[in-house]
């Protein structure tokens, strides 16, 4: 009969934890997608990016917009999204999508008495919502670094503001957009979001 050596209880314990403990250690946090997993995930209550309020009969989709996501719709080359993702990376990019529940039509184009009434509300959005939107973060108020508003032209039933705010400045875990909506009168709208959601690491793999 063969003598094994002695292992001790140290090295048995190591020996089971090793592979547990090389997982952890390699592991980075980064989610992987394919462009369609991405598109999918952004627009799913899942992601923590996607907020949904109602007022009044005013939908309203306030949704976070990652880097890689931007990247991927807005450039065709790796390494123009590469660039992209850098130029963006100080940024967080929210879009508030707007529509009227049970409506085919533009907000813009619901219920107005006329060309006035959808030039007013146009103007509305073009040049005056921007000092409605502000991201609450703790006791500090952010403005838009950048604001533009996407007319869809009645070819949707929803219009969308873009907006930009500099991430750099924020400083707790959970941060809240707020959209005072002067033209609906609905009040403010507020939607949180968790800081570590929108800090999620993204990589895109193309060959799935």
């Amino acid at each position: 009969m063969l003598n094994m050596p002695k292992v001790s209880k140290m090295k048995r314990l190591m020996n089971l934890l090793l592979p547990g403990l090389l997982f952890l250690f390699s592991c980075d946090g980064v989610q992987e997608f394919s462009a369609a997993e991405l598109d999918a995930y952004a627009g799913s209550e899942a992601s923590g990016w996607v907020q949904r309020k109602s007022y009044n009969g005013i939908n309203y989709v306030i949704k976070y917009r990652p880097v890689s996501l931007i990247a991927l719709h807005e450039e065709e080359s790796d390494s123009a999204r590469a660039k992209r993702q850098e130029a963006l990376k100080k940024m967080y990019r929210f879009n508030i999508d707007i529509q009227v529940e049970g409506s085919g039509q533009s907000p813009l184009r619901h219920g107005i008495s006329g060309l006035e009434e959808y030039n007013a509300r146009l103007d509305y959005f073009l040049n005056q919502a921007s000092k409605d939107i502000w991201l609450i973060d703790g006791n500090d108020t952010l403005r838009p670094a950048a604001y533009w508003f996407e007319n869809n032209h009645n070819l949707t039933s929803h219009e969308t503001i873009v907006l930009n705010f500099d991430n750099t400045q924020i400083k707790n875990k959970e941060i809240q957009l707020a959209f005072n909506d002067r033209l609906f009168r609905n009040g403010i709208i507020k939607a949180s979001f968790q800081k570590n959601d929108l800090d999620k690491k993204i990589a895109l793999t193309y060959d799935k």
